[in-house]
């Protein structure tokens, strides 16, 4: 398994901790998944980036 799909079961077990945590959670565990859900998708977002430039979708040819 690579680190993509690595962050992506990470992904989706934070999303499922997120339901519970709505459920039955208490106020500072809202606040810590949803800080963690920001770290994964932030994560996510830097291992498309090489693509996305790579594509030519870096923010150089907005212009």
């Amino acid at each position: 398994m690579g680190q993509e799909r690595d962050i992506d079961a990470v992904a989706d077990a934070c999303l499922a901790a997120h339901t519970a945590i709505i459920q039955h959670g208490t106020p500072e565990m809202l606040v810590m998944i949803r800080h963690l859900l920001f770290l994964v998708g932030r994560e996510l977002a830097a291992q498309d980036a090489p693509a996305s430039a790579a594509e030519g979708d870096g923010p150089e040819q907005a212009a």
